[in-house]
C-alpha cells in the first residue's frame, strides 16, 4: 500500500538492514509502522497471511514481534477473520506510531495473550579495521554488534481464564550483527 520508497515519493534516508549490516537507505523506518500494525493485528486476533522477521533484531518491539517489509520482495499481509468489518486507525506524533483495530464485539470474545521462548542465542563477532586517520591505540566502534537469537512465539487464547489454545505463531531466527571497530595504527 505504501509503494516504492523513493525520494520523489517523500521518503527520506535512515538506517536500514542489509546483508552487509546497517546502512543508510531511502525509506528506513517503514518497518516500524508494519511492526506496529502486526502487533495490533495479533492482539485483535486476526489471521496473519504473510509476515517475515528482520535479518537482525530490532530495538522497537520484542523479539519475534517485528514485521519486515521491502518493496517488491517482502510484505506483511493479514485478513479480517471476524464476522464484521474492521477499521484501522493510525496516528504518528512526536516520533510515536500508534495503530488501533476498531470493530464490533462478536458473541464470544476471547482474551488473547502472547508468550515467547528463547530457543538459543548466537554471539556476535568483532571485526577490527585499521584506520590511518585515528591516532595510535585509539578505537572507535563503527557498528555496534548484536547477538543473534532463535525465538518461538505463541498465541494463547483464553475464555473465562481457561486456556482454549496455545499456538506457535512464529519461529524466528535473527542473525548476529558483526561489531566493527576501527583502530589506529
Amino acid at each position: 500500500m505504501v509503494g516504492e520508497r523513493t525520494i520523489a515519493s517523500g521518503y527520506k534516508e535512515a538506517s536500514i538492514y542489509t546483508t552487509k549490516g546497517i546502512e543508510y537507505g531511502v525509506g528506513g523506518g517503514v518497518c516500524q509502522v508494519s511492526s506496529t500494525l502486526y502487533n495490533a493485528v495479533l492482539k485483535a486476533n486476526l489471521d496473519i497471511i504473510e509476515r517475515k522477521s528482520h535479518r537482525y533484531s530490532v530495538p522497537y518491539v520484542p523479539l519475534g514481534y517485528d514485521a519486515a517489509v521491502s518493496y517488491g520482495s517482502i510484505d506483511f499481509k493479514f485478513k479480517n477473520s471476524r464476522k464484521y468489518p474492521i477499521k484501522l486507525q493510525a496516528f504518528a506524533k512526536n516520533g510515536i506510531v500508534s495503530i488501533s483495530v476498531i470493530g464490533m464485539n462478536e458473541n464470544i470474545e476471547y482474551d488473547i495473550s502472547f508468550s515467547s521462548e528463547q530457543v538459543y542465542t548466537i554471539p556476535f563477532e568483532t571485526k577490527y579495521i585499521y584506520d590511518k586517520s585515528l591516532s595510535s591505540g585509539s578505537q572507535v566502534i563503527a557498528q555496534k554488534g548484536a547477538t543473534g537469537y532463535k525465538i518461538d512465539n505463541y498465541k494463547i487464547v483464553k475464555l473465562d481464564d481457561s486456556i482454549i489454545s496455545k499456538t506457535l505463531i512464529s519461529s524466528d531466527t535473527y542473525s548476529p550483527l558483526t561489531q566493527i571497530v576501527r583502530i589506529g595504527k
